[in-house]
């Protein structure tokens, strides 16, 4: 007996189905790598149904080409194929890219016809959604000094010891071959630097007292001040196209119940404190509004007014579920899905979650299949202990200490000007004005990020701050981002109240190149984040700014950068999109960017304060102010200011002379039509 060489699969006929060689070995960045290894393991999974692996060159950089055919009635996806091999493969050894094939092509032999392989995309479709996850600044940073000089080990670390001031050998490199797993690293070596060693994350016993995390005990807090407030609601407004199996939908949700322990919390008052009361079990019912009795233009809009009046009806947080659902009947194959619950057990990036767990438990429970989901090892309460038992004594002092500098002095209010006075209460509901830069622009975006080790968030926030500084005539500029927050590898998989808001502080001095402000912006951001454990409520708490019912506490401008995973929107015969029913928001102004090749911003605004005139007028300045900057990146920002102001005045002016002709053309129609006889 002795080993062909030949790869193959027996067919439940007892048949032998040939796939290749299984000797094919490559060298790639000094791995040696069996290709027919990696092809045996995408065989194992049920949607391949054949798979041939190839080592790509071009140019000089080689790269794992995986092409794929998919059983009958079968979607790949990449991210799920690459999840799959990561199991049991080294990173090193899974593909870059993959291709969808109907058939692979065969010689007349039958054999695999590797010349007649398509060349791979230049661009790996799915890695500016890989991009769009990174995590923290710390791995966006890694991921454009990779791409500027991936095939020179030596140069990554040397970018790597500049930016961060940290010492990694090459080895570092081949220990930890992914922007996430290098970026941990890195982040490990700062706190080493900072005395602060993270210990690990562990489930806790369920019979002891089970405090709130500090973001949690805010909003309770805030809860406590006013209960019938309705601000930190949230709802999740989805359309449901195709044939939903309304007893499956219920049961799954009962599942993801089950799974989050967070899902069957109440917030109650244990002596004096408060505390996570965690339900054993809790069963939701999915109540059905059948609207088809309505005239079919009328649905939708009572829908959406359902939704509404939905997320104005206030939680009472010490009973659980803080969670309502309901179920709207549009048509037969077409339905909306509306789901009300807190902040205090959800943010953005948990929905995603939610989603994901949606669409896998949907489909088992549709065909009467056992949950293929892992049990989740730690819930949100193990973490919030967790963070209590981290951020505490010195490790906690170290932290607040860096904020008090950072902060000291910072103004209470970013005042800019205003269509309207502030009144109080801050009012809710938010207006939206979408922006799309071009796709040359978002290049150039880009280019200036790799050029100075800096991220894409980097670089539009502070093009957004030397906006911010010519539009209120100040200085010194403090906004806002979120935070994922979620820097255990534990905490993605769970739904929860994680995210973080940063004040990030800017002194905008005219009399500096856009270069120089970047670098100061990127080097902030990066000791913010150093120093992200520490909650903002326990900032606010800290420093106690001047309190005003009129605006939000130190910081009343974000700039958010959209990384969370996207959202499963197909799954089990069903398709989901969102159904707008509104937005809330607590800040004056709030843009939310995203990394595509022609990045979009939505600008969410308060409409009490701002007309949506004046942030189309923002907008556009700040488009033209981000093209002078990257484009002169080695002027003074009064330059800069100076000519985006001087273009502003000259369009007014055209505007203005336009308007004034359009006004004189009407206005002698008319008098031509007083001229004119009427005629009988």
């Amino acid at each position: 007996m002795y080993r062909t060489g030949d790869l193959v699969r027996y067919l439940p006929s007892g048949d032998i189905q040939y796939h290749g060689r299984i000797d094919n070995q490559v060298k790639i960045r000094g791995f040696r790598i069996e290709l027919g290894e990696i092809e045996v393991v995408l065989l194992r999974h049920p949607s391949v149904k054949s798979a041939v692996v190839v080592a790509h060159e071009n140019q000089g950089d080689k790269r794992l080409v995986a092409y794929l055919v998919p059983e009958v009635g079968e979607k790949l996806s990449s991210g799920e194929i690459k999840a799959h091999l990561r199991k049991t493969l080294p990173e090193y050894m899974v593909p870059s890219a993959f291709v969808t094939m109907e058939a692979l092509p065969l010689t007349p032999n039958g054999k695999l016809d590797r010349r007649a392989l398509p060349a791979p995309p230049q661009e790996n479709p799915d890695r500016d959604e890989e991009y769009l996850r990174v995590r923290s600044p710390i791995e966006e940073v890694i991921a454009g000094i990779w791409a500027e000089v991936l095939k020179l080990g030596t140069q990554v670390v040397s970018r790597i010891r500049q930016v961060f001031q940290v010492e990694l050998s090459v080895r570092s490199l081949f220990e930890s071959p992914t922007v996430a797993s290098l970026a941990q690293r890195i982040g490990e070596h700062l706190r080493e630097k900072q005395g602060v060693s993270t210990p690990a994350m562990k489930r806790i016993p369920r019979d002891r007292r089970l405090p709130l995390s500090f973001a949690q005990q805010r909003l309770w807090f805030l809860d406590q001040l006013d209960p019938n407030a309705t601000t930190y609601n949230m709802s999740w407004t989805v359309r449901i196209s195709g044939a939903l199996d309304v007893r499956a939908f219920e049961r799954t949700l009962n599942e993801i119940l089950h799974r989050h322990e967070v899902l069957r919390t109440a917030f109650q008052m244990v002596d004096d404190e408060p505390l996570q009361v965690i339900a054993p079990s809790i069963s939701i019912s999915l109540p059905l509004i059948d609207l088809t009795n309505l005239p079919g233009p009328d649905r939708l809009p009572a829908t959406q007014h359902l939704a509404k009046e939905d997320v104005q009806r206030p939680f009472n947080l010490s009973e659980a579920p803080i969670l309502r659902v309901q179920l709207v009947k549009l048509d037969e194959f077409d339905h909306v899905i509306i789901l009300t619950t807190h902040h205090i057990l959800f943010d953005r990036w948990s929905f995603s979650v939610f989603t994901k767990e949606l669409a896998a438990l949907y489909e088992a429970s549709v065909a009467d299949q056992p949950s293929s989901l892992p049990e989740l090892t730690i819930q949100y309460v193990d973490y919030a202990v967790w963070q209590r038992q981290f951020l505490s004594g010195g490790i906690l002092e170290q932290q607040l200490a860096y904020w008090r500098r950072q902060l000291q002095g910072a103004p209470d209010v970013l005042e800019i000007p205003t269509d309207h006075p502030r009144t109080a209460p801050v009012n809710q509901w938010a207006n939206l004005h979408h922006q799309s830069l071009s796709e040359e622009l978002g290049q150039e975006v880009k280019k200036m990020a790799r050029s100075e080790n800096a991220t894409l968030f980097m670089v539009l926030i502070a093009g957004f701050n030397v906006l911010l500084a010519q539009y209120s005539q100040r200085e010194d500029i403090m906004v806002g981002t979120d935070l994922a927050n979620r820097t255990q590898v534990a905490t993605e998989t769970l739904i929860g109240f994680f995210v973080n808001l940063l004040p990030i502080r800017s002194k905008v001095n005219p009399h500096e190149t856009f270069r120089s402000f970047l670098k100061s912006v990127r080097d902030t951001t990066l000791d913010a984040y150093a120093h992200q454990d520490v909650p903002f409520e326990k900032l606010v708490q800290e420093l106690r700014p001047q309190r005003n019912r009129s605006h939000t506490p130190l910081v009343q401008i974000l700039f958010v950068m959209q990384n969370t995973p996207k959202l499963t929107t197909e799954f089990g015969g069903l398709t989901l999109k969102a159904l707008p029913v509104g937005i809330k928001s607590r800040f004056d102004l709030a843009l939310f960017a995203n990394a595509d090749k022609q990045p979009q911003i939505t600008w969410t605004f308060n409409p009490a304060l701002f007309e949506l005139s004046t942030i189309r007028r923002l907008a556009d300045l700040y488009q033209r102010l981000l093209a002078e900057a990257l484009g002169h990146p080695d002027e003074r920002l009064s330059t800069l200011m100076d000519r985006v102001a001087k273009a502003e005045q000259e369009r007014l002016a055209t505007g203005e002379k336009q308007a004034r002709d359009q006004d004189l053309e009407m206005l002698n129609k008319i008098r031509q039509k007083r001229r004119t006889p009427i005629k009988v």
